[in-house]
């Protein structure tokens, strides 16, 4: 999990752990927010589905992009909180 600049909260779920990396599909990654300002989050949105975390919840992420473990690069082009770009680097 990470925080963002704007104080929102990535995070990643997986209802695979444990299956071998190559058969673990069902990570997804969210951002959790505080759209009120009253401390708790009320705002969660899907950034992308289908990852594969391999059950480590760590992204490397920088602002409305992230990489999953299999080295997949995902980006939030017109920042509407959804990966709109996923490409394997």
């Amino acid at each position: 999990m990470a925080f963002d600049a704007d104080r929102r909260l990535w995070v990643t779920t997986s209802l695979n752990i444990p299956m071998p990396p190559q058969l673990s599909k069902g990570e997804t990654g969210s951002i959790l927010a505080d759209t009120n300002q009253d401390g708790s989050f009320d705002s969660v949105t899907t950034f992308a589905d289908g990852l594969n975390s391999d059950g480590i919840v760590s992204l490397q992420k920088r602002r409305d992009r992230l990489f999953d473990s299999t080295n997949y690069y995902l980006e939030d082009s017109d920042h509407d909180g959804t990966a709109d770009q996923r490409r394997l680097v």
